[in-house]
C-alpha cells in the first residue's frame, strides 16, 4: 500500500521533482512513503504546518499498523505452531492407546505396576 501511494504521487511529479525522484530511486531504491514525504520536504520544502502535522500523524499511524500487522503475522505463526504440537501431542496419545489395548492394559499406571511386580519378583528370586 505505502509503494502505491508513492508510485501515485511520483506519476504526478513534474520536471525537476521528477527527475529528482528518479535520483532517489536510483540511490535508495522506492522509499516508504514516510521516507518520500521527509526527502520531498527538503528538497522542496514542506507545505503548511497543518499538512505536516497531519502527514506526520499519518506517518506514525501507518507504522503502528505495520508493527499490528508483524504482530499478527508472528501470533499467527505461533499459533500454527501449537497446532501441529497438539495435533502431534494427540496422535502419541492414540499410539499410546492402541499398544496398551494391544498388551490388553487399562493404563499407563496399571502397566508400570505389573512391570514393577515382575521386578520386584526377578530381585526377590
Amino acid at each position: 500500500m505505502e509503494e502505491e501511494k508513492v508510485w501515485l504521487a511520483s506519476r504526478n511529479l513534474e520536471d525537476d521533482a521528477r527527475m529528482w525522484f528518479h535520483q532517489v530511486q536510483q540511490d535508495e531504491g522506492t522509499p516508504t512513503w514516510c521516507r518520500f514525504t521527509e526527502l520531498l520536504h527538503l528538497r522542496f520544502g514542506a507545505p503548511p504546518a497543518v499538512t505536516t502535522d497531519l502527514a506526520d500523524g499519518m506517518c506514525r499511524l501507518q507504522e503502528d499498523l505495520d508493527r499490528l500487522a508483524l504482530m499478527i503475522n508472528r501470533y499467527c505463526a505461533q499459533a500454527e505452531k501449537s497446532e501441529r504440537e497438539r495435533l502431534a501431542a494427540g496422535r502419541l496419545q492414540a499410539v499410546a492407546r492402541g499398544f496398551l489395548a494391544h498388551r490388553r492394559v487399562r493404563s499407563l499406571c496399571e502397566e508400570v505396576a505389573v512391570h514393577l511386580q515382575a521386578v520386584a519378583r526377578g530381585f526377590m528370586a
